[in-house]
């Protein structure tokens, strides 16, 4: 995801927005703002952002995309501290509706409030599936996609990409390889090249995983896509 999309004058009402969704932020969410803030090359306190409404959030970010982008960045403020309380859930779907964008993320967000833990992996996997194939086909063509299909159904097998990948086992311990290879193993993942192996397109999910910190589990499954 591209985090860097507001302009300087849409930053601060775009950040208040996000934090206007929760009645009393926590700690972590105003770091995770601040963060964002930083990540634009601008030093913001959480604490003296404005507190714009949805509908002057719309008046000022008019870009689709950068919409798009804000209304996903409150699904992570949301769940950021470890919990969704049922007036974050109501914050992010009004800002949705304010700026007229249709984010499945939200009816995710829903599953997770509703502990569906098994429905939000199976929509999270979906949508990283779905990519991943979409990618192929337009790098590799209708083969190159299909390749991806009969992976992920457990039919094809490459034994010379899963040898590549098994020899990162023997890599050093604090590597990424071997903390990759330890990732997969650990979680029952197959490895690249396996029948029912994860895609090699698919790593950098695996690998954003590793590198962020955050678990497998549905939570996790969110904050990382």
């Amino acid at each position: 995801m591209d985090i860097v999309v507001f302009r300087s004058h849409e930053l601060p009402v775009g950040l208040g927005a996000l934090r206007s969704i929760e009645p009393a932020p926590s700690p972590e969410q105003d770091r995770y703002l601040e963060l964002i803030a930083r990540l634009h090359g601008a030093s913001i306190q959480a604490t003296a952002l404005p507190t714009p409404s949805a509908r002057d959030t719309a008046a000022i970010i008019t870009q689709p995309h950068a919409r798009k982008r804000l209304v996903q960045l409150g699904i992570v403020m949301s769940m950021v501290d470890g919990k969704i309380t049922p007036e974050a859930l109501a914050g992010v779907s009004e800002l949705a509706r304010a700026l007229e964008v249709e984010e499945p993320g939200i009816a995710t967000l829903r599953k997770v409030a509703a502990g569906q833990r098994r429905r939000v992996q199976m929509d999270v996997m979906g949508r990283t599936a779905g990519k991943i194939i979409a990618d192929a086909y337009r790098e590799t063509g209708l083969v190159g996609a299909f390749r991806i299909v009969l992976a992920f159904v457990q039919v094809f097998e490459d034994r010379e990409m899963l040898a590549r990948f098994a020899k990162l086992e023997r890599a050093p311990e604090d590597s990424l390889g071997h903390l990759l290879w330890r990732h997969c193993t650990q979680r029952g993942f197959r490895l690249p090249g396996e029948r029912g192996g994860i895609p090699e397109r698919g790593l950098f999910h695996d690998v954003g995983h590793i590198l962020a910190g955050y678990d497998t589990d549905s939570e996790g499954e969110i904050l990382q896509s």
